[in-house]
């Protein structure tokens, strides 16, 4: 009888962990729409899914499939927001800002 509580309890940890990464991974920001229904598809399978997320993450960090125009975006934004900063701390002036 105690042997089956714990095969019970040991499954119930591993299915809440599943149901735990699915819900991460659909409220994540990190993938896009199939990813996310590659990795939800995998969460069954655990390792594998954690293998799959990992890969498409490091994927998504690369500049592999950014084009040249989403990479100048980017570095503009950043630049803007270091700018409005320099506004903010005051060592830049309302002129020199714009």
């Amino acid at each position: 009888m105690n042997d089956n509580l714990y095969v019970k309890g040991i499954q119930g940890f591993f299915i809440g962990l599943i149901i735990l990464w699915f819900f991460y991974i659909v409220q994540s920001e990190r993938f896009n729409t199939l990813q996310k229904v590659i990795i939800c598809i995998t969460a069954p399978f655990l390792p594998l899914s954690l293998l799959i997320a990992i890969f498409f993450y490091l994927l998504n960090r690369s500049n592999i499939f950014k084009s040249k125009q989403t990479i100048n975006n980017e570095k503009s934004v950043k630049n803007v927001i270091a700018l409005k900063d320099l506004l903010d701390k005051g060592i830049l002036s309302k002129e020199e800002y714009e």
